[in-house]
């Protein structure tokens, strides 16, 4: 989490908000991640870094579509999807036309997410 933010100030942005959901990534935590920051007055972009260990990342792909989905978020979101069926995850939110930028970098989504923010 903290590289997360690390990453984001050193794209030259600034965190407004962490949150880990910690090993239980589910499409459903994700989906009401995605809801909880997009309450922040302060968010300007949301950055999700999911590393696929114990989380796969195809599963926490389905939860972020389905948060894009529901919620149709009015600020740039960056996707870092490094790890178990990272290619797969990101597959799903192209076919799911996520509007987010896709990597499997930690730096470059932030550099991404701190360009559009």
């Amino acid at each position: 989490m903290q590289a997360a933010a690390d990453s984001v100030r050193l794209a030259g942005g600034q965190a407004a908000c962490l949150l880990d959901t910690g090993l239980a990534a589910t499409a459903e935590k994700l989906h009401e991640a995605l809801h909880i920051a997009l309450r922040g007055a302060r968010v300007r972009g949301v950055l999700f870094a999911i590393f696929g260990g114990v989380v796969r990342c195809d599963a926490a792909a389905d939860g972020i579509a389905a948060a894009c989905r529901d919620l149709a978020p009015r600020v740039p979101l960056a996707v870092r999807l490094n790890g178990c069926l990272a290619d797969e995850g990101r597959q799903r939110l192209r076919a799911a036309q996520c509007p987010a930028a896709l990597t499997d970098s930690l730096e470059e989504a932030a550099r991404r997410l701190v360009a559009a923010a």
